[in-house]
């Protein structure tokens, strides 16, 4: 049988076929590519300064959105501290992407830190009698008289507050650190001490503050056997409850209640007030936290007995110890105290001799961005890196002060 020609041999050569090759210039791609990037570093901020094309995609408030829903925990750009005049802002992020002067804020006469919250900072203008919130992002600022009741001898002295959001009371799939939009609250607490036969006791009284009303609620108040120092720590929220630690208690304001409770017999002295800081616990309450370097260690409350008593009781649950290995040799002539907690990260700010220490307390990993000699205070700010993106680069260094109501731009104006 005759052998029939191979039938390929007149055909053409065949191509291997390689992938399907993706346009990386499509928009839906470089979405899809951008909504992975990790939310604990600045990518996206880099990702906008290679060309107009990628800053018009990462700065759409459409993806904005979805990248917002998929990594729902802002990260922790810096902190607030005062320091020379200043509301000073300090990135925690190396290299930095927002320089110091983008946020910071120049303020005059009596004024002090409060603290960070859902991306708005409070600071109290003790002289003015005026509570400040500020939009580090946008630059907005709202001036909101104190009560009288927080007033003495016409000035606002021994006081502390807090900032928060209340987009989470509206909308339960409310995600932090994009708040700008929404309403917030200001709840200030404030102690005075009182003379009851021969007591010398402490009032302490607390008020809050709508953006939606723009109103003052009712004051309540409790008199208590407690310390009236109340300006030394700023709050955590934990649960739907504010507290501030003060040496010898922890002050708690319900926020659904609107009650307010002093918690005393605590598992640390009184002495160790600057080393030692009230955190949230692992299941969502409130916990102590003592530095005693290089030990650490840290006590969870627990309520008791609510069956039996409405108000309950409270006891401490200690933690095993932990001992930290920040390479500082011995800490037994070294200055040191706790100087920050960043409620939303877990992370603790130590200041052991002259150096500076974020220790995240789930992973116990720890990191020295810078040194100091200051017993100053740290507020941690926690934005999403994307807000950086939504508002001009141009927004370089503003002040406060003032009577507005409302400054979108800042002036050098006196407090």
């Amino acid at each position: 049988m005759a052998m029939r020609p191979h039938a390929a041999s007149n055909a053409a050569p065949c191509r291997r076929r390689g992938p399907p090759s993706f346009p990386l210039h499509s928009d839906d791609v470089l979405a899809e590519i951008f909504l992975r990037l990790g939310p604990l570093k600045p990518s996206l901020l880099r990702a906008s300064h290679v060309c107009k094309q990628w800053r018009t995609l990462v700065s759409d408030p459409g993806f904005l959105r979805r990248f917002r829903a998929r990594h729902r925990q802002p990260s922790l750009l810096g902190v607030f501290t005062q320091q020379h005049g200043k509301a000073l802002f300090r990135s925690v992020v190396d290299p930095p992407v927002i320089p110091s002067e983008r946020f910071s804020l120049r303020g005059y006469g009596s004024w002090d830190l409060l603290g960070c919250r859902h991306g708005r900072v409070l600071i109290m203008n003790h002289t003015e009698g005026k509570a400040i919130v500020y939009d580090p992002v946008t630059g907005d600022q709202h001036h909101i008289a104190v009560p009288w009741e927080f007033r003495q001898n016409d000035v606002v002295a021994n006081i502390n507050g807090a900032v928060l959001c209340t987009g989470t009371a509206d909308n339960a799939r409310h995600m932090h650190g994009a708040c700008r939009s929404s309403p917030f609250k200001i709840v200030l607490v404030g102690a005075s001490t009182v003379y009851i036969k021969h007591d010398v006791l402490a009032l302490v009284q607390a008020c809050i503050y709508s953006s939606k009303t723009g109103s003052w609620g009712n004051n309540v108040s409790v008199v208590q056997p407690c310390d009236n120092y109340i300006a030394g720590h700023h709050s955590i929220f934990a649960g739907n409850a504010l507290y501030w630690y003060i040496p010898g208690s922890i002050i708690k304001f319900d926020m659904g209640m609107k009650s307010l409770r002093v918690i005393r017999k605590l598992p640390v002295a009184k002495d160790c007030y600057d080393t030692s800081h009230i955190i949230r616990s692992k299941d969502g309450g409130v916990g102590i936290a003592l530095l005693s370097y290089p030990t650490f260690q840290v006590w969870d409350m627990k309520n008791v007995n609510k069956k039996f008593n409405s108000r309950g009781g409270t006891t401490w649950v200690p933690r095993k110890p932990i001992n930290l290995q920040l390479g500082c040799g011995s800490g037994i002539r070294m200055k040191q105290a706790i100087v920050g907690y960043d409620e939303d990260g877990h992370q603790i700010f130590f200041r052991v001799g002259s150096n500076i220490f974020i220790v995240e307390l789930v992973s116990m990993k720890s990191s020295k961005p810078w040194r100091s000699y200051s017993t100053r205070k740290y507020h941690p700010y926690t934005c999403y890196y994307t807000a950086a993106l939504e508002t001009s680069a141009d927004n370089a260094s503003m002040t406060y002060g003032g009577d507005q109501e409302n400054t979108t731009q800042g002036g050098s104006v006196q407090i």
